[in-house]
């Protein structure tokens, strides 16, 4: 005769095989009730030794309900803990790590904006330095320019005029009075052009032109500075 437990476990659907009821208790596994799915071939428990779920297998039930409540699930109970227990630490030092790495990110930044602060503070005290030189030097070129213009202004009309003043010796011998009233007067313009030279000269301590021709400059003024007395 069927006892009710047993009636009870044969109505029990299959859990791997949710449409099959349990038949039978494996005996090479701990007593595990099996569905007709679950001994066929291809499955777990094929070629197994098994005990029919009547009467007389109430008592190995009964072994199996009590070794799950006892052994087996205080195991799933503490294993669930302990799943639960390291990933709460694996969370808390993730979090840790998440926080870090914002940190070092936040730092990194910081530490950049202020080199490319004191890079940009350097360039524009170069800037600054390099103006005053470029603008020095600018005034330099422009006075040399200035005072060699100014040379060759000078210096030009006495070479033109001495070219001038032979030209009219060789060819105008019939007109001294006319060419020594001319020369009166260029030799006006010329004296006056180098004294303006010899007063740039003294004002110049670097000026270019040698010792020697500015001795027979200042001999051809006074030369010429007789000639109109």
């Amino acid at each position: 005769m069927i006892s009710k437990e047993s009636e009870n476990f044969n109505n029990t659907k299959c859990i791997i095989h949710t449409k099959k009821d349990l038949m039978v208790l494996c005996l090479d596994c701990n007593f595990i009730p099996c569905c007709i799915e679950c001994i066929s071939i291809n499955n777990k428990h094929h070629g197994h030794k098994f005990n029919q779920i009547d009467g007389s297998s109430t008592k190995e039930i009964n072994l199996l309900m009590n070794n799950f409540k006892d052994n087996i699930y205080p195991k799933i109970i503490d294993r669930i803990g302990n799943d639960q227990f390291i990933l709460n630490e694996s969370n808390k030092t993730f979090n840790k790590i998440q926080l870090q790495y914002n940190n070092n990110n936040d730092l990194v930044t910081k530490e950049f904006k202020k080199i490319h602060d004191i890079l940009s503070k350097i360039e524009l005290d170069i800037k600054k330095q390099l103006t005053p030189t470029f603008e020095n030097n600018q005034l330099i070129n422009e006075t040399l320019n200035s005072s060699l213009n100014n040379d060759i202004e000078i210096l030009s009309p006495i070479i033109n005029n001495n070219n001038n003043n032979n030209n009219n010796n060789n060819n105008n011998n019939n007109n001294n009075n006319n060419n020594n009233n001319n020369n009166n007067n260029n030799n006006n313009t010329i004296i006056d052009k180098i004294n303006d030279f010899i007063k740039k000269k003294n004002d110049f301590k670097n000026y270019s032109i040698d010792g020697n021709t500015f001795e027979i400059i200042i001999k051809y003024h006074q030369s010429l500075t007789l000639l109109n007395n």
